[in-house]
This record gives structure tokens, C-alpha cells and sequence, in this order.
């Protein structure tokens, strides 16, 4: 009788086991349901901050450089998804700005996310 006990208690333990596991693996290796909000959020999150300069804007595009470590990146960002975010004069993004990317992979970078802006708004000079 004792051993039915333990033997049930073991398989009790053993379930809630694998079902945690179950839950990490499902929740590391899920596909999010929008790729790009979720790559903006990361880098929003783990980024590392770097001055860069915005030097054209394009309807929805972003187009930006920044140095790190000697080497000199050039990125765009497509911005149509969080367009409402930025002023109506587009010229205005133009000019220094804060770029976050990834330390590991540099041109995973982003200018402006759900949640931060790196643009520092400049007048239009008229």
C-alpha cells in the first residue's frame, strides 16, 4: 500500500514536471503573432543606446547611421506600422538621434518604437 503512494506521488511530481517544461519550450520557441513588434520590443528592452543621425526620411522610411566600435552602420527602419507616432512634417526627424541595437548583431537596430523615440525633432530651418 505504501509504495502505491510513492508511486503515485512520483508520477504526481513527474507530470507537473513535464508540463512545466512544456510550458518553457511553448513559450521559447512560439512564432509572435507580429514579428516586427516584437523585434522593436526587444531591442526597445535589451538595446544598447548609441548617438546616430537621421539623414532621410522616405514616406515610411527611416533612414539613419550610427559608429560603434570603430565601424560605421547605415540602417532603415520601416516605420508604417507605428507611423501615427511621428510629427506630420517628416523633415523635421532629420538630423541626431538615439539608435538602440542589438550588441551581437549590430544592424538589428531601431530610431523609434512602440514605446521609445530616439528622434530629437528639429525645426525646418524656416
Amino acid at each position: 500500500m505504501r509504495l502505491s503512494v510513492q508511486a503515485a506521488a512520483v508520477c504526481v511530481i513527474a507530470g507537473a514536471v513535464v508540463s512545466l517544461l512544456g510550458i518553457v519550450v511553448y513559450n521559447r520557441f512560439r512564432r509572435p503573432k507580429d514579428p516586427e513588434a516584437y523585434r522593436r520590443h526587444l531591442l526597445e528592452k535589451q538595446g544598447r543606446l548609441v548617438e546616430g543621425m537621421v539623414f532621410d526620411v522616405r514616406e515610411s522610411i527611416v533612414f539613419y547611421s550610427w559608429t560603434w566600435r570603430g565601424v560605421q552602420y547605415e540602417s532603415s527602419q520601416d516605420v508604417t506600422a507605428i507611423a501615427h507616432l511621428l510629427p506630420k512634417k517628416r523633415d523635421m526627424l532629420i538630423g541626431p538621434a538615439a539608435v538602440r541595437f542589438h550588441p551581437r548583431n549590430p544592424s538589428n537596430s531601431i530610431v523609434i518604437s512602440e514605446n521609445w523615440n530616439g528622434f530629437r525633432l528639429h525645426s525646418s530651418g524656416v
